[in-house]
C-alpha cells in the first residue's frame, strides 16, 4: 500500500505538481489522495498531463472523489485519467468531471462496489443504469477512448428504439398505434436483448462524438462483446463494431491497465519543453 505524503507541497513553495507531466500512483490508501488534492490546489495551474489512480485495497468515496474531480480544473491539458477502486459513482461525479476536465480524450473508470456486495457479485453492477451517465459525456467533445467496468452479461440498458427515436420513428408510421415489437420478417426492432453491449456501446458514443474505442467490464481487455470500436456513417451517427483492430486493441490496453502505465511516452514536442523548462505544456 501507498501513502500519499503531504510533502508533496512544502511551507517553502516547493510542490512536485508544479513540474509533473506524468502521475501514476498504484495501491494507494484512498484517504491520504486528499494530499494529493492539496498539493494540486495550492501549485495553481499544472502541467500534468496523464493520471492514473488505483486504490486496490481501499476505495475512493464521495468525499475525496469530488474534491479531486475538482481540483483537476487547475490541471487544463491533462488527456488521460484512469481510476480503479473509485466507489463513488454517482452521475454527480461525472457532471462535475465534465465541468473540470472537458478536454480528456481517454478515460478509464473502475467502479468497487461495498464489501458484502463485492462478496457477492464479483462483477457488480453499477448504481445507476447506462442512461443516466451516457449523456453526461457530450461535455467531452474531444474523447476518444472510454474504459467503463460495467458488467454486460444480461444486460439492458437502453432504449430498445434507439436509432428510430433518433430519427423521429419515420420508418415507423404505426408508432402511434405502439405497433413497435416487430419488423416485416418477424425479427424484435433493436432489440437490446440479444445485442445489449452493442447497443449500450452505441449508446454513450450518441453523446461523445469523437468516441473511436470502448471496453466495458475489463476496461483492458477485448471479452466477449466487451469491446467495441466506433465508426460513423456519413451523418455521424455511431455505428459500433466488435472486430477491433490491432491498434484498437492495442489502444484500449494501454488505456485501461496499469500494467502499460510506462508506455505513456514523451512526445518530441513535450520533450523539447522539458529540456527548456517550460512548466506548462503548450498543447496535449
Amino acid at each position: 500500500m501507498v501513502y500519499i505524503p503531504r510533502a508533496l507541497s512544502s511551507a517553502d513553495g516547493r510542490n512536485i505538481m508544479t513540474h509533473v507531466r506524468r502521475l501514476d500512483l498504484q495501491d494507494v490508501i484512498a484517504d491520504t489522495l486528499i494530499n494529493l488534492v492539496t498539493a494540486i490546489l495550492v501549485a495553481g495551474t499544472i502541467p500534468l498531463t496523464h493520471l492514473a489512480i488505483s486504490a486496490t485495497v481501499s476505495r475512493i468515496k464521495r468525499a475525496i472523489a469530488l474534491v479531486l474531480a475538482d481540483s483537476l480544473r487547475n490541471a487544463p491539458n491533462l488527456a488521460a485519467l484512469r481510476l480503479s477502486g473509485l466507489h463513488f459513482v454517482d452521475p454527480v461525479f461525472f457532471a462535475l468531471l465534465g465541468q473540470c476536465v472537458p478536454n480528456l480524450r481517454q478515460l478509464v473508470i473502475e467502479y468497487k462496489p461495498g464489501i458484502l456486495l463485492s462478496k457477492s457479485y464479483p462483477k457488480a453492477p453499477w448504481p445507476f443504469p447506462s442512461y443516466c451517465y451516457a449523456p453526461l459525456f457530450a461535455a467531452f467533445p474531444y474523447l476518444e477512448h472510454l474504459g467503463l467496468n460495467i458488467p454486460i452479461v444480461d444486460v439492458s440498458c437502453t432504449s430498445k428504439y434507439l436509432a428510430r427515436m433518433e430519427s423521429g420513428y419515420q420508418d415507423m408510421p404505426s408508432v402511434e398505434e405502439g405497433d413497435l415489437g416487430q419488423d416485416s420478417s418477424g425479427t424484435a426492432v433493436d432489440c437490446v436483448a440479444m445485442e445489449g453491449a452493442r447497443a449500450m456501446a452505441r449508446l454513450f458514443a450518441v453523446y461523445a462524438p469523437r468516441l473511436r474505442t470502448i471496453f466495458f467490464e475489463q476496461v483492458a481487455l477485448q471479452v466477449w462483446n466487451s469491446a467495441w470500436a466506433i465508426d460513423r456513417d456519413p451523418n455521424g451517427r455511431p455505428l459500433p463494431r466488435r472486430d477491433l483492430t490491432r491498434k484498437e486493441r492495442s489502444r484500449g490496453m494501454t488505456c485501461g491497465s496499469f500494467r502499460w502505465a510506462a508506455d505513456w511516452e514523451f512526445s518530441e514536442k513535450e520533450l523539447k519543453e522539458i529540456l527548456r523548462g517550460a512548466s506548462t505544456p503548450s498543447s496535449i
